[in-house]
């Protein structure tokens, strides 16, 4: 048990749990968290088409925060107790794999709604 992948592992939990809340106040209330979602130098007010770049960007907050969660999870599972061994190697590819996936789908976002 070491102490820096619990903390990563946390992170990584806490991030998915915080996109999943990003990802409801999108889908309920239409609001945009910016800084989950664009560079620090735009803003939602330049943004040619709000609606469609909200449900562009839905489904993947959904699919990236499921995955942070989980991937968290059982990550912090193989940190107290050891026990998926090999298998958290598969945990890691998936949760870089969802991450280049959310990647570029923000920034095909950016570049078709903006």
């Amino acid at each position: 048990m070491d102490s820096m992948f619990i903390m990563v592992d946390l992170i990584i939990t806490g991030f998915g749990v915080y996109l999943l809340y990003a990802w409801f106040l999108m889908a309920q209330k239409g609001e945009v968290k910016e800084n989950l979602v664009l560079p620090k130098n735009m803003t939602m007010k330049r943004c040619k088409d709000k609606d469609g770049f909200v449900n562009f960007m839905k489904p993947k907050m959904l699919g990236f925060g499921i995955v942070m969660l989980i991937c968290g999870l059982f990550g912090l599972l193989n940190d107290f107790t050891g026990v998926l061994g090999n298998f958290s190697l598969l945990i890691t590819v998936i949760f870089l794999v969802a991450a280049i996936w959310y990647g570029v789908g923000t920034k095909n976002a950016i570049k078709n709604y903006f």
